[in-house]
């Protein structure tokens, strides 16, 4: 029994163990199975992930393998554009070489045909004019008028030849701007008588409005006048039985630097056929006009309006056209009072010094003229409007025969062609001016070429065209014909604009000059070289020019030294009077004509104890 109570706690125990040993050993088993299902669920998890990154990867990569084929078609096709690109350069090269020898070509073309043409236009205007002169003197009437014919008609051809030169030098870009000082009123009576004769000849009354005291203008004299000549020709053609006017007028505009500037306008305005809208759009093209029947009835080439409008811009103008059909037009030309000159060049040319040269001329004035040009013809018609007008004419063939001539005579003036044989004009003019003894004689050039820079930057005074016309030579001539070196004269003027056209009026009347924009400035100068005259004005800064007169009137060396003064002061009738005890002439600004000045000059300096 003992054994039994012993057992059953033991067997108890043994039972308990093994049933707490299963529940233990069945709980590992579920972990173990939970476990294992997980791990399974996290491989399945990590295998979908690890395929959406495959995917994902794969897109990047294709992604980048497109970039990188669009990168590699991208450079290609810039090398193909490099390529094309330089292959374009290359032929635009080719062009631009083709162009320019064509555009040599055609200016070699040009300048041999206005040699070939103007050659013996020249001629046959020449000898229209000797023989005109020859019928006038024998009383032969009947053979005048059919002689002007043959000149008008010469001068006719002349001038369309002129103008399909004028255009290719533009376009060349060949065309230059020479500047000087000009009487806006004399210009405008100039260009009015010559056009007479054709409004006359279309029954058209001729108006002119300009005021006398509109004083100079500074610009490009030659090419002012061909513009308002091409102007009131078109009105003049275009008109019959009506009226051209023409009104000059200054006005201050606002230039393109923001600066206030003096313009003279000048305003054509006729009664002729006018023009449609879509007519004046073209107006200023080259080889147009209005409309084919407007050149069949009226001729004309239709370069006149575009080379206009080429020298007045060149000039920094501006030409504008109104017109109504049937009724007329009116064309504006607004010009700046003083052009400033715009070198483009690489080889600039100073005016100043060109202007001083042109006023050394040989002192004895015997009015002699050496004419070199180996043109039998020209030399003839030179001789021939010389020599009647007085003027002693010695000429000579050639370069080397007129450098001859003119140490032997010394001439008062040179007239020398450009192209000759041998030894042209422009080693001629050289030579001329590299010789101490003929350095001082002035030199007109004359040619069918137009180089009026180069003449003017080896030392010529003028530039004549041929062929040459008789009424430019001789106002050439009297110009420049029997100077002495005169002067200096010095002028006193703070306006800039009034101080350069007054120096510009007395070096092309044949004076040396001196220049001060203020007192202190001209005392400096009168201190080292006292001048033989003064021109000076009243009203100045720092100093005026009453205290400048004193000045110089307590002084021993400078008290003979005489005055002429030019202001814009009204001035009372007691500083009047004070003035005129101390000047020689009281000129006042606006009030007085520019010749009555330098008449006053030349008398005052005739006159003047100070020697010259």
């Amino acid at each position: 029994m003992l054994e039994l109570f012993i057992v059953i706690p033991i067997v108890a125990a043994a039972a308990l163990y093994g049933f707490v040993t299963y529940k233990k050993e069945q709980s590992l088993r579920l972990k173990r199975e939970q476990l294992i299902k997980n791990l399974q669920e996290a491989e399945r998890s990590l295998m979908q992930t690890n395929k959406r990154l495959e995917k994902t990867i794969q897109e990047r990569v294709d992604d980048v393998q497109r970039v990188n084929d669009r990168l590699c078609d991208e450079v290609r096709e810039r090398k193909l554009m490099e390529s094309l690109l330089a292959h374009n350069v290359k032929i635009a090269d080719e062009a631009r070489e083709r162009a320019e020898e064509a555009n040599r070509t055609k200016s070699e073309f040009l300048a041999n045909m206005s040699h070939e043409l103007r050659t013996p236009l020249n001629a046959i205007i020449g000898y229209s004019e000797i023989l005109e002169e020859d019928a006038i003197d024998q009383g032969q009437d009947s053979l005048i008028n059919d002689i002007k014919k043959i000149r008008n008609a010469g001068k006719h051809l002349l001038s369309l030849i002129n103008d399909v030169l004028d255009l290719a030098k533009i376009e060349s870009g060949k065309v230059d701007l020479y500047l000087e000082s000009f009487d806006i009123n004399k210009l405008v009576k100039d260009v009015v008588d010559t056009l007479q004769p054709t409004c006359e000849k279309n029954n058209n009354k001729m108006v002119v409005n300009c005021p006398e005291n509109i004083g100079l203008m500074r610009s490009d004299f030659t090419k002012v006048r061909q513009s308002l000549f091409n102007l009131l020709s078109n009105a003049s053609k275009f008109t019959h039985n009506g009226e051209v006017k023409l009104t000059v007028k200054q006005e201050v505009f606002k230039a393109k630097t923001g600066e206030a500037q003096k313009f003279v306008h000048f305003l054509v305005q006729d009664t002729g056929i006018g023009m449609k809208p879509e007519h004046c759009k073209k107006l200023f093209q080259a080889f147009s006009q209005a409309d084919s029947s407007t050149t069949r009835k009226y001729g004309g080439t239709g370069l006149g309006l575009a080379i206009t409008q080429n020298f007045i811009n060149m000039m920094g103008g501006e030409v504008a056209v109104e017109s109504e059909y049937g009724v007329g037009s009116t064309f504006t030309l607004k010009l700046p009072q003083i052009a400033r000159q715009i070198i483009s060049k690489a080889e600039e040319f100073d005016e100043s010094t060109a202007t001083v040269s042109s006023i050394l001329v040989n002192p004895l004035h015997t009015k002699t003229v050496l004419v070199i040009d180996d043109n039998h013809h020209d030399r003839k018609f030179l001789h021939r409007y010389l020599s009647n007008e007085g003027y002693n004419v010695v000429m000579a063939v050639n370069g080397k025969q007129g450098l001859q001539m003119a140490k032997e005579i010394v001439p008062d003036m040179i007239t020398l062609d450009v192209m000759m044989p041998e030894m042209d004009g422009w080693e001629t003019l050289v030579a001329l001016k590299n010789d101490p003894f003929l350095v001082n004689i002035p030199v007109v050039m004359s040619s069918i070429i137009e180089d009026r820079h180069l003449a003017q930057t080896l030392g010529a005074v003028d530039y004549l065209s041929k062929p040459v016309d008789k009424e430019r030579l001789l106002k050439v001539v009297d110009k420049h014909i029997a100077r002495s070196a005169r002067g200096p004269i010095l002028v006193i003027e703070d306006d800039p604009d009034t101080l350069e056209i007054t120096c510009d009026l007395l070096v092309q009347a044949g004076w040396l000059i001196q220049a001060a924009e203020n007192s202190t400035e001209a005392l400096e100068i009168i201190e080292k070289s006292p001048p033989m005259l003064i021109l000076l004005d009243l009203m100045m800064p720092e100093m005026d020019g009453f205290e400048v007169i004193k000045k110089l009137r307590y002084h021993p060396q400078w008290q003979l030294i005489p005055i002429i003064v030019i202001t814009s002061v009204e001035l009372s009738t007691s500083e009047y009077a004070q003035l005129s005890k101390q000047v020689q002439n009281i000129f006042q600004k606006g009030k007085y004509e520019l010749q009555d000045l330098l008449n006053e000059v030349n008398e005052v300096v005739s006159s003047s104890l100070v020697p010259i």
